[in-house]
Formats: structure tokens, sequence, C-alpha cells
């Protein structure tokens, strides 16, 4: 899992710098989770990775300030794909579903904007973010309640397998120019993704 959700997008970006360098304007879209920015019981290597995604696209967003790349990092939910067929936990413990078009619409909005973050969850993540920061031990004793429930319902989801099946888009590069461009070049590494996780989704 740290292989595929962490190391790979940081060496698949180090490799692409040198071309997104030379075209003068390009981005780095990291997809880390909300789990990064609210670890949650049972996921805590898949927190671990996300989170460490986000501080590397934090990082190297500053570190190539001024080079003409720039660096977005996504925070999706729970969001409908086959990954998450094999999670039973709805939204009474936490995990509402977005269609993937959706995510992926709001991510290109990101790209087009020039955004640092695309945070997904509306006003309910937003509240429960601020918490986790003002009072984290509230956020304990919330997930204290529902560790039972939760357990059960993501014990067998394939984002806590160490393989393959883990993978959920990590880091897309491209060289950005019109709008139409950068759209398609989202949705083309989307989709490449996706194809991935279909071909090896374990059910």
């Amino acid at each position: 899992m740290i292989d595929i959700d962490l190391v790979a997008p940081i060496l698949l970006t180090r490799a692409a710098l040198p071309a997104l360098r030379a075209s003068g304007e390009a981005m780095v879209v990291n997809i880390a989770s909300g789990i990064a920015l609210i670890s949650a019981p049972f996921y805590t290597t898949y927190a671990a990775t996300k989170a460490g995604l986000a501080r590397f696209g934090e990082a190297l967003r500053r570190e190539l300030k001024g080079e003409g790349i720039h660096v977005l990092t996504a925070y999706p939910g729970a969001t409908d794909t086959p990954m998450m067929q094999s999670n039973r936990a709805g939204a009474d413990l936490g995990f509402s579903r977005e269609p993937a078009s959706t995510v992926a619409d709001a991510i290109v909005e990101g790209i087009e904007a020039d955004a640092f973050e695309v945070i997904r969850g509306g006003e309910a993540r937003a509240l429960m973010i601020a918490l986790n920061r003002d009072d984290p031990a509230a956020v304990d004793e919330r997930f204290l309640g529902l560790k039972p429930a939760l357990e059960e319902a993501v014990k067998d989801h394939s984002a806590l397998r160490a393989n393959i099946a883990s993978f959920d888009t990590g880091s897309c590069v491209s060289v950005k120019s019109g709008a139409r461009q950068r759209r398609h070049a989202w949705k083309t590494c989307r989709a490449e993704a996706m194809s991935i996780m279909l071909a090896s989704d374990v059910r």
C-alpha cells in the first residue's frame, strides 16, 4: 500500500519533472483522500499514505513556485468506484458516497482555477475538519462509539489491502494549454487510473 499510494506518485512526479519544467506551464494533480484530513480507525496505513501525499504536494508546490508548475491536491470523500464495493459502511458511519463523475468534475474545476486544494464533502466535512483541529478528543469520542460497527463494515475494504487494488489514481501530471486540453488531459488520466482499478479490483 505504501509503495502504491505514496512512493509511486512521488517517483512518477520526479520522473516527469524535466518535461514539466521544459513546458513552462504544467500541473501536478495529487489525489489524496478525506481520510488525510480526518483520520479514521482501521485506516491507519491508508491515512498515513494519503496524508504523506498531501504534504508532499504542499512542499512540492512551494518548491516549484515560479517555475511554471502548479500543484493541486484533491481530497475526495467516499466515491462510488469499484474499490468501494467492498466497503459496507454507509452515511451513518461517515461514508456518504459521491459519483466518480461528480468528483472528477470538481477536480477539473480546481485545475481550471489553479486551486491549491479540492476538498469534497461540503459543510459537514468542513465542520469535521474544524472540530478535528480544535477539539480532536471530541472526534476520538465520536469514533469510539462507531468502532464496532465501522470495523465490521470496512473489514473487507480493498483500500486496506497492501496490493494494487488499493490504487485510487494517486498522481496525474500534465502540460497545460487551453481549458479544453486541460479537461481532456485530466479525464484521460482519470480514465487510465479507473481502468487499473477495474482490472485489479479483488472481490
